[in-house]
């Protein structure tokens, strides 16, 4: 399994994700006690309609994600 290799977490939030697929992967990082991220594909300057810590549309990670992501780091 990946997490004995290491693995410690999922991207589960992503902005063009299908909201069925955000439920399965949802499961399947509750399922093997991986860490639920998220990302906002900002990527610098190749792609300028992106800014840092936003996406397109209304798309957000969760602040849970955030609060859960703080605790395992120790903050």
């Amino acid at each position: 399994m990946l997490k004995d290799m290491g693995l410690e977490g999922l991207e589960v939030y992503y902005p063009e994700q299908y909201p069925n697929n955000i439920s399965y992967y949802t499961d399947m990082a509750k399922h093997f006690g991986l860490l639920m991220t998220g990302g906002t594909d900002f990527h610098g300057a190749i792609k300028p309609d992106i800014r840092m810590g936003t996406a397109k549309g209304n798309f957000a990670v969760p602040d849970e994600i955030y609060d859960h992501l703080a605790l395992r780091l120790g903050y």
